[in-house]
């Protein structure tokens, strides 16, 4: 697997000497042109000039908040003196709010201790372009206590938050049901001068994701973490004075890629039950004494860099963390252990691999000074004349919004107002320059056709963006669960390129969520024949991944939720993979076939059927590796086990796959009371299973004889554990990560800045 000829140059350009300056804090402008499905706040009397108290104007228009509504905010600077409440009586599911960046800002005039927003469980939401100035008065930014019910998957994007006395974010579980707050992502949001940026303090807080973000001068810290988990990518800290606290996290966290300039500490805490991650981050001039790294328990590094620069004396705190370790750079083995308290040095060293670490300079800073939106509008019912009821046949509108947009070019967008567009015939996506989009989850293209047919067909797209919408099939509009008879027909094909393609999904939902056994390669997103010239930023999808002979070409997955991924075609000179992905309710939620390769450093895995990761092959394919990261590793029982109560959870299985399964920081977790046993299975004898700081949370884990098996395991073998330790077969897994970034920084900060 490569990441493209060009990667090195790059990263050399990306990160070239530059002269420091201040750190760039501000969010790009957003010019957008109001679409016809949007609530302006104006219409019901909000001024936007910083002098009037808007309050009772914005709480008329957040009165009408139902699924699929979207409020806008034009530029203005809107006062308000009470809390703002992002709710209704009833959960509700894809809801937008949105702002034009640095030029919408949502003002705190009330009494000091107010907070500003309260969203009680609004799923599927998006919130876009908006700052929050709390004037050193207000609490809270945001307030998240899920009142009406468990929130999921909250899109946070070009989003301020600065100057609040406790919290930009707060999230906490609501004190009469505990409801939580799970799956938000985070994407170029700034947390300035706050107590804390984002507060986070329940059990089901899970699989808090953070990308391109700036935490600076907060007080307490960046980030606060206490039981639940999350993943840090991309993000730069700043004179906090801790930039992460993590307090006993629930399940694995991660810090990839992350820059830390005159902050107190890094990372502070405990993993009393689970492992964390960090990887090819910078950390320069921390001032505490007690160091860098104030952390103990598992703790897997590599490639990481420290450059002291200021009063601090130690990398790590007297209390010796656990480690796995790995060294290509500054912060290599060798300085970790050298920096471990003498007499303590509970490491275990991995060699090099082939790759060389990133080497972030402590002056880069992920923020983006402008940012792509859609140009003109072309509306398919305004324009063109859809109904958007579901019965009718928008089939002939579809076409011809999209056929406009695709002449205009010039990021104009083919728009689709919420709701649900029927389709008889396969609507082909090619062209260059344009978006089309719709308003979230509840814009829905509904295909009505054969079932071995496809809705969207995806053909030599060159600067194509797709957001903001969902394509399923008519039976699954409602029903996940209704009858299948095998039909590979997908939500969305797309097929390789005759030259160059780049395409960019972002906020597609397809098919694959909760779906019942047996579904695994339902409907989904399908990429055939990829070549080395074609490349697929799957920024942010939620549903079934399907690859069929994809292996030369390169998908980036970014925040990616539910359904399964099955790769079926052999290792080519490409790169597939993603980078954060939950999968619940999936039927084999990884697959692979003809010993294919996948790398997926942070997948969170619960709830599945049976085998959870199958892998399968034979001789006669060149040799595969897939490289997994476990934040949390478990199944659901199945009929028999509840019948029995006997649990024994099958959750990987080899069929002559010929390559190795790397599993990074795997915490195997027990999911019920009992203890579990966790059942490895094994045909042939050309597998590998390479084990990199698992944690076994009450579960033991049981291997076929034959297989071969290292491990290095920093928490202790567990009882009768029949692996190998051997560190050299155990580079490539942390290659894997390393390219993975690489990849990153290339296709999605191309703007990166010191």
């Amino acid at each position: 697997m490569t990441i493209g000829k060009y990667a090195a140059l790059f990263l050399a350009l990306l990160f070239s000497a530059a002269g420091r300056a201040d750190t760039f804090r501000e969010l790009p402008v957003l010019n957008w042109e109001q679409r016809s499905d949007w609530i302006n706040v104006r219409d019901f009397g909000a001024k936007g000039d910083g002098r009037t108290d808007d309050t009772a104007a914005l709480r008329k228009a957040f009165s009408g908040l139902e699924n699929g509504v979207t409020i806008y905010l034009p530029p203005g600077e809107y006062l308000i003196s009470e809390t703002l409440n992002w709710r209704n009586e009833k959960r509700l599911t894809g809801v937008s709010v949105i702002g034009h960046g640095e030029a919408t800002r949502l003002v705190w005039n009330g009494p000091m201790g107010g907070r500003m927003v309260r969203d009680s469980g609004l799923s599927l939401a998006r919130y876009t372009g908006i700052v929050f100035d709390g004037k050193g008065k207000a609490s809270i930014g945001m307030w998240n206590d899920q009142e009406c019910k468990f929130e999921t998957q909250v899109r946070y994007s070009f989003l301020a938050f600065r100057n609040f006395r406790a919290c930009g974010i707060l999230c906490e579980n609501n004190r009469m049901d505990l409801r939580s707050d799970s799956e938000p992502a985070f994407e170029n949001c700034i947390f300035d001068n706050a107590g804390t940026g984002v507060e986070f303090t329940s059990f089901n807080d899970y699989d808090f994701a953070f990308k391109g973000c700036l935490f600076l001068n907060n007080r307490s810290s960046g980030i606060y973490c206490r039981r639940g988990n999350f993943y840090m990518l991309d993000s730069r800290f700043e004179k906090n004075s801790v930039d992460i606290i993590a307090e006993r996290p629930e399940h694995g966290c991660s810090i990839r890629r992350c820059v830390s300039s005159g902050s107190g500490a890094f990372l502070r805490g405990e993993g009393g039950v689970s492992p964390l991650t960090m990887e090819n981050c910078t950390v320069s001039s921390w001032s505490s004494g007690e160091g860098a790294i104030q952390w103990s328990g598992s703790l897997l590094a590599f490639n990481n860099t420290f450059l002291p620069g200021g009063t601090g004396k130690f990398i790590f705190r007297q209390e010796t963390p656990f480690m796995a370790l790995s060294g290509n750079g500054h912060g290599d083995a060798a300085l970790f252990k050298r920096a471990l308290p003498a007499g303590r040095k509970k490491a275990w060293e991995i060699p090099a691999g082939k790759l060389p670490a990133i080497n972030l300079p402590e002056t880069a800073n992920f923020l983006v000074k402008t940012s792509r939106i859609p140009g003109k509008v072309f509306d398919v019912r305004r324009d063109f004349g859809a109904k958007g009821d579901g019965r009718s046949d928008d089939t002939e509108a579809v076409r011809r919004v999209i056929a406009a947009a695709r002449a205009h070019g010039k990021d104009a967008i083919a728009y689709f107002p919420t709701g649900n567009y029927l389709l008889s015939e396969s609507i082909v996506i090619e062209g260059s320059d344009y978006f089309i989009g719709g308003s979230g989850v509840h814009s829905v293209i509904v295909w009505n056709g054969k079932e071995q047919e496809h809705a969207l067909v995806v053909r030599n797209p060159r600067n194509i963006v797709l957001e903001n919408f969902r394509v399923c099939s008519r039976e699954t509009l409602a029903n996940h669960a209704a009858p299948w008879k095998g039909g590979k027909g997908a939500n969305i094909l797309q097929e390789g390129g005759e030259r160059e393609t780049s395409i960019r999904y972002n906020g597609v939902f397809v098919y694959g969520k909760y779906q019942p056994p047996g579904f695994a390669e339902r409907q989904g997103i399908l990429f055939r024949n990829l070549r080395e010239h074609d490349a697929v930023n799957l920024q942010y999808l939620e549903g079934n991944q399907r690859y069929e002979n994809a292996g030369d070409g390169i998908v980036l997955g970014g925040v990616c939720h539910e359904g399964s991924i099955t790769v079926d075609g052999v290792t080519g000179k490409g790169f597939l993979g993603g980078m954060v992905r939950l999968a619940t309710h999936a039927d084999h939620p990884l697959q692979v076939r003809k010993n294919a390769s996948f790398v997926l450093p942070d997948f969170y895995l619960e709830q599945g059927y049976d085998i959870l990761l199958s892998l399968s092959g034979g001789r006669d394919y060149p040799v595969g590796r897939v490289t997994v990261g476990l934040p949390k590793f478990a199944r659901a029982m199945n009929q028999a086990e509840k019948k029995s109560g006997d649990i024994a959870h099958k959750l990987i299985s080899f069929e002559d796959y010929k390559g190795s399964l790397n599993l990074l920081a795997a915490q195997f977790h027990k999911a019920h009371a009992k203890t579990s046993r966790s059942i490895v299975l094994n045909q042939g004898n050309e597998s590998v299973l390479n084990l990199v700081c698992p944690f076994y949370y009450d579960v033991r884990l049981v291997l076929p004889p034959g297989l071969v098996c290292n491990q290095i395991a920093p928490n202790g073998f567990p009882k009768d554990f029949p692996g190998n330790d051997n560190p050299a077969d155990l580079t490539a897994a942390l290659d894997d990560c390393t390219r993975i970034g690489m990849l990153d920084l290339r296709m999605n900060y191309p703007e990166c800045r010191k």
